[in-house]
């Protein structure tokens, strides 16, 4: 028996060094793909890089070969594009195709990977960054060649010459550079100078991470919008690419800059209706017509959905009704809707409903940031919740209410202990109920101690109580 037990360890050893060996030469082929993307940073010439990726891409044993091959392809397309073009170039008499090659020549490297998309922005996604820089006036030169521009930039749909401008992936083992390709910059040129929005509510907002299937509906929706606006004012394509092909918010927002904020308001109301109907959509409003939602409350003071989302609350088959929470909680400025959220606290625990998702705990996390009187039907709701808020699995989250009363994390409070001291906060503040009479009660209790549980419950049950009689 002590020799098989021996012989399994003496195995396991050799397979942890074996492993170990696998992992330092994964790690020294992770820093020599790393060195290609300093490489490119540092200003090392594209033949240099190529060189580089080269010999690493010959080594079969090599694991990120994977990740090797596509960027020694791209790198490759740099050195033949560059070579297309002279050394020196300038902006002002240069074709789009040139300036597109002084992408390869200059370094940009974004603050982060927080992508703005917003074709109102001075380039939108990654052609926001670094305002001031060399880059950027390339960028503002084929912005101002405007709708000419595009059908040169059309043909580089498919260019997937490297840049130096390097981003994180975000990888989820690892992150990972990335070496921004042309096509990136042309699809984000394309929507700035047309103020369409092509690639629409993608999971990626870079061209180059969408599948296959993601970039051809992308192209083949600008070769569309193309081929009937070509000859269309701005308006009239942002227009026709709403109608036709793709509704985002963001393109009634870029309508509403160019001074159509009626037309901007029009189309969004008609698509927040669209999915109206009780029969097929019985828990309208979700995600997407949430958003429009904001965006009409936000951009414009106009409010669509607080009724449509109270009205669905109880509902509590729809898997989607937190959104609808914390919509409600936002934008509920008068506090109209809110004995809904109260009476979603009461019963919600109680339902038989399977597509309920603890709406009661959404309700919890966000009353803490209103300090509105009709918040307090909610918070006598939450009193008489005893979960408490920091076990395990409890499923919900209270940094919010930790940052305002620090010392309930020490104390391990439950939820009824939180909604207490809000309750006595908001009900000293707007003397609720109409007398004075249950605020000079809670006063009368005294300082609470938070260390005794029986203390605590006696004291909410007496509020409670004292509330019923009311």
């Amino acid at each position: 028996m002590k020799y098989w037990i021996l012989l399994f360890l003496c195995f396991k050893m050799a397979d942890l060094r074996c492993q170990e060996r696998d992992y330092q030469a994964y790690k020294r082929q992770l820093d020599s793909f790393f060195i290609s993307h300093k490489m490119i940073k540092d200003g090392a010439s594209w033949q240099d890089v190529h060189t580089h990726l080269a010999k690493q891409a010959q080594n079969s044993k090599n694991q990120l070969f994977y990740r090797i091959n596509p960027e020694l392809a791209a790198v490759s397309a740099s050195v033949q594009y560059r070579k297309r073009f002279p050394k020196e170039i300038s902006l002002d008499t240069a074709s789009v195709d040139a300036l597109l090659a002084l992408l390869l020549d200059t370094l940009r490297i974004p603050e982060d990977y927080s992508i703005d998309r917003s074709l109102m922005g001075d380039y939108g996604l990654l052609l926001s960054y670094e305002k001031s820089g060399y880059t950027s006036k390339i960028l503002e030169e084929i912005v101002r060649r405007g709708k000419p521009a595009l059908p040169t930039l059309m043909k580089h749909l498919d260019n997937d010459a490297a840049t130096r401008t390097i981003i994180d992936t975000g990888d989820s083992n690892q992150e990972m550079p990335y070496a921004v390709r042309i096509r990136d910059y042309v699809v984000c040129l394309i929507e700035r100078i047309s103020y369409c929005d092509f690639m629409g509510y993608a999971v990626h907002n870079i061209f180059s991470d969408q599948s296959q299937k993601e970039q051809q509906k992308t192209k083949q929706s600008i070769n569309n919008w193309w081929a009937k606006n070509e000859h269309s004012s701005t308006k009239n394509g942002i227009i026709w690419h709403l109608k036709y092909q793709n509704f985002t918010t963001r393109m009634c927002q870029n309508l509403a800059a160019l001074g159509e904020k009626e037309l901007a308001v029009k189309y969004l109301k008609e698509q927040y209706n669209k999915y109206r109907n009780p029969t097929l959509n019985p828990c309208f409003p979700m995600g997407s017509e949430l958003t429009i939602a904001r965006v009409l409350e936000k951009e414009y003071n106009i409010e669509v959905a607080l009724k449509d989302c109270a009205n669905n609350l109880l509902e509590y088959r729809c898997y989607d009704n937190r959104d609808k929470v914390s919509y409600v909680i936002e934008f509920d400025s008068t506090g109209t809707y809110y004995a809904t959220l109260a009476a979603v606290v009461e019963t919600e625990p109680y339902t038989t409903e399977e597509g309920h998702k603890d709406l009661w705990k959404q309700i919890f996390y966000h009353i803490v940031e209103k300090d509105k009187k009709e918040a307090l039907p909610i918070l006598l709701q939450l009193m008489k919740r005893t979960e408490y808020v920091f076990a395990r699995n409890s499923g919900m989250s209270a940094h919010q209410w930790v940052q305002q009363y620090p010392e309930s994390q020490k104390n391990d409070f439950r939820v009824c202990d939180f909604a207490l001291l809000k309750w006595i906060d908001l009900s000293t503040k707007y003397k609720y109920p109409k007398d004075n009479e249950v605020v000079e009660f809670i006063q009368q209790l005294g300082p609470i101690d938070y260390s005794d549980e029986p203390s605590r419950d006696s004291q909410i049950i007496r509020i409670l109580e004292k509330f019923d009689k009311k």
